[in-house]
């Protein structure tokens, strides 16, 4: 699962880095500060329609037929990769549409029993950062539409971040779904825009590169604030 995360540290550096174009202001979304996906933030993304320009897109994937975004509406944070097949479901309809997410990590839930330790069935959640062990961004597989409700002015790209089954250590964290989000690297992210790799790639030839990722797991503040 994946509901927040931590924006990107520095923008432009970010830029640099993988020699991007931007549509953003240098100021937008530079702050390393969390965000919600509740609160349908406002996060740079890239597009398969423009593979190497950062823009921003919405976080909560919105269909044509919503006329605006609520809270309590049709929760779509996150789309399941095994349902790329499965009739009306978000990973079918926009299997094609396909975005890729930079941000410098994001937050996991730990159920934990009444005496702190990790439990399915636990009440309470232990919070946990997920970030790159050698401090470079982390890279999340997407899908987009472009949508425009009732109060927009204009159209904006709304994404939702694709999860498959978590590996036996991310599994250890989210203990009680086993889940994770699509972590890819820039290289990886690419050829996902570029669609020369696909949904069924995640569960088959790619299986290695999720077994071998070097991830950096925090602890925080034992309670959940953003779930």
């Amino acid at each position: 699962m994946c509901y927040s995360a931590k924006r990107l540290s520095d923008l432009r550096k970010f830029i640099r880095k993988y020699e991007l174009t931007s549509t953003l202001d240098d100021t937008e979304a530079a702050s390393n500060q969390d965000v919600n996906g509740f609160d349908f933030p406002a996060l740079p993304i890239l597009l398969d329609s423009e593979p190497t320009q950062l823009t921003n897109g919405n976080w909560w994937l919105m269909q044509d037929w919503q006329k605006d975004w609520k809270p309590s509406g049709y929760l779509c944070l996150n789309t399941r990769i095994e349902n790329q097949n499965k009739p009306g479901s978000v990973c079918k309809q926009f299997q094609q549409r396909r975005a890729l997410l930079p941000i410098s990590g994001y937050y996991e839930g730990q159920k934990v029993d009444k005496n702190g330790l990790p439990h399915p069935d636990g009440k309470t959640s232990k919070k946990h950062l997920i970030s790159n062990e050698n401090g470079d961004p982390i890279f999340l597989a997407c899908l987009y539409n472009n949508w425009q409700g009732e109060k927009q002015n204009q159209e904006v790209a709304t994404f939702s971040v694709l999860t498959k089954e978590a590996t036996k250590e991310l599994a250890e964290i989210n203990n009680h779904k086993k889940r994770m989000p699509v972590v890819l690297d820039y290289k990886l992210g690419q050829q996902w825009l570029n669609h020369k790799i696909d949904i069924n790639d995640f569960t088959s030839k790619l299986t290695p590169h999720f077994e071998n990722l070097k991830l950096k797991i925090t602890t925080e503040d034992p309670r959940l604030t953003l779930f």
